[in-house]
């Protein structure tokens, strides 16, 4: 599997020196939880969170996936009084916000069909996301191969990326850390950074028109909640 994140390169660069933009998976080993009632408070104790209020963006402000025209949405933003930058193809449209390193509305045959969100702030927590939306519907975590000239991990600090989805709602989530241990146990305070929001049911078509192919989560992992360790094999 590979990382697609369109600005992945910057985040790869302030983790490891010599880093490459775009990275492929080894298949990480999972351990039994050691603490699962304790998980299970920590998670009691998070707030949860909706997918339009993560993806608000195209969840309000007068833009409708699948409808919204690329000129409705320059309408909206020039409404608003936001300076904002154009695709070459006039098929995306990016503006600064302070809460986002960058926030992108997507556009397809002249339709919005997403948006892709790196928050600089707020960033949901995992316990949030899980509480709000329920056990993801893919699970991805462990090193990233080829993610410096040497592999995921050079002078013992390593790249390492969680990513879980909920296609049938529309939404995926992010995060990229570095890290000098063998293990990481999924907690539920990993802050998510990296936000997808599409129309429900159509991951495919998202991924397709916004990164040129559809992606595999065959090599995922078995969610089994908070607690379980993952081991990061070098």
């Amino acid at each position: 599997m590979m990382i697609r994140w369109h600005s992945i390169f910057v985040l790869f660069t302030i983790l490891l020196v010599g880093c490459q933009p775009i990275i492929e998976w080894k298949t990480p080993v999972v351990e039994k939880s050691d603490h699962p009632a304790t998980m299970t408070a920590r998670l009691t104790e998070t707030p949860e969170i909706s997918v339009k209020e993560v993806c608000s963006i195209v969840y309000g402000n007068d833009l409708v996936l699948g409808k919204t025209s690329f000129s409705e949405a320059e309408k909206w933003l020039q409404k608003q009084g936001i300076t904002y930058n154009v695709g070459d193809n006039r098929d995306r449209i990016s503006w600064d916000n302070p809460e986002y390193i960058d926030i992108t509305l997507l556009f397809h045959n002249d339709s919005l069909y997403g948006a892709f969100l790196w928050k600089r702030s707020s960033r949901p927590l995992l316990g949030q996301i899980v509480n709000g939306l329920g056990a993801p519907e893919y699970f991805v975590a462990g090193l990233a191969n080829n993610a410096t000239p040497v592999g995921a991990c050079e002078n013992n600090y390593c790249a390492v990326s969680i990513t879980l989805g909920y296609p049938s709602q529309g939404v995926e989530f992010s995060t990229l850390f570095g890290t000098d241990k063998q293990t990481i146990t999924i907690t539920p305070d990993y802050e998510m950074e990296m936000i997808d929001c599409y129309e429900p049911g159509r991951r495919e078509e998202f991924e397709q028109n916004q990164y040129g192919t559809v992606f595999s989560y065959d090599q995922g992992l078995q969610w089994r909640g908070f607690g379980m360790k993952v081991s990061l094999s070098k």
